[in-house]
């Protein structure tokens, strides 16, 4: 599907103010009784960090429950328009990360120093985060009592190297970087000590267009760095209106891999990354399973980026070949 390019000078919807859901009465239920807040329930933890001077985003999350199950989430975005996303699912043991979530609900409950629910740290605060700050979002929500809190503040990101550092805009803004880094510590950590993000290093970028078939013979990738050049390549690739891109700060980049016979087969640009001798590209071809679609099924895989200016050379990496699930 082609995006209409003119969405890439709409900025994104801001994120929603601090939110409290109830079933009945006017807040968040503090801890009472058998069970803490959010014992029966999930944590989401969403860290958004700006990227070149805040012309695009790295968004990363994790949604853990109280089963035990969590999924990490990661896109980068220029202009307000995703250019890839990667989803990476629990490959532990749920009932290990169960108990885990356990702990981390009673320290943030009632734990002097990590509790949450303390007079001092507003859930109605939305700071606005400096353009090179790390805006940070947690929201715990609770099964039982049908209600759900969330905090909003600023700091040092990403998600990978989140700390109580710089936090702020409120003293006691610490308590929720460090709950963050307990839920990111007892998920992603547990799977891999030294988790960084697939996008650590990229410039923004974001996605014109995407697909399994191209009229317009894609076999390597290309660059395209005049308007000229771009309207030629894409009255052949797609034909009707040419995307818009301001080539005096913009270029495009297309990764292609050749003909493949398998259904499903696609290829993504993960990372721009400048250098020191100029600008590196990764590309990604994800191939489904073995067997996956009926033989003799012809596609030209590309991805189609727009991104700000990089330094010449640009060079696109070996590609790299990632197995996915059938479907």
């Amino acid at each position: 599907m082609v995006l209409d390019r003119p969405i890439l000078r709409h900025s994104p919807a801001p994120l929603a103010l601090a939110i409290v859901v109830a079933a009945c009465g006017d807040g968040p239920t503090p801890p009472s009784g058998d069970l803490f807040f959010g014992q029966v329930g999930e944590v989401f933890v969403e860290v958004t960090t700006p990227l070149e001077f805040g012309s695009g985003t790295l968004d990363q999350s994790i949604r853990w429950s109280s089963d035990g199950s969590w999924v990490l989430e990661e896109s980068v975005a220029y202009e307000g328009v995703t250019g890839d996303a990667n989803v990476r699912p629990i490959e532990g043991d749920a009932e290990t990360f169960a108990g885990l979530y356990a702990l981390w609900v009673e320290q943030v409950n009632s734990v002097a120093g990590l509790d949450l629910f303390v007079d001092e740290l507003d859930p109605g605060l939305n700071p606005a985060c400096s353009i090179d700050q790390s805006t940070l979002t947690l929201t715990l929500r609770d099964d039982v009592r049908r209600e759900s809190v969330t905090w909003r503040r600023c700091g040092e990101g990403p998600l990978e190297t989140l700390s109580t550092l710089n936090s702020g805009p409120d003293p006691s803004a610490p308590r929720v970087f460090s709950a963050a880094v307990g839920v990111r510590n007892s998920t992603v950590r547990i799977e891999d000590p030294d988790f960084t993000s697939a996008y650590t290093g990229t410039i923004p970028f974001a996605t014109i267009d995407r697909g399994e078939v191209s009229p317009a013979a894609l076999s390597t990738p290309r660059v395209f760095r005049d308007a000229e050049a771009f309207a030629d390549f894409w009255a052949d690739h797609a034909g009707g209106p040419v995307p818009a891109v301001d080539f005096d700060t913009e270029q495009v980049f297309v990764a292609a891999v050749g003909t493949r016979d398998e259904a499903g087969t696609t290829v993504e640009i993960r990372r721009v990354l400048p250098v020191q001798s100029g600008t590196f590209i990764e590309a990604v071809e994800l191939v489904p399973g073995d067997f996956c679609s009926p033989a003799g099924v012809r596609r030209t895989p590309f991805h189609i980026v727009v991104a700000p200016h990089v330094p010449e050379p640009i060079r696109f990496s070996d590609v790299q070949v990632q197995r996915i699930p059938c479907g």
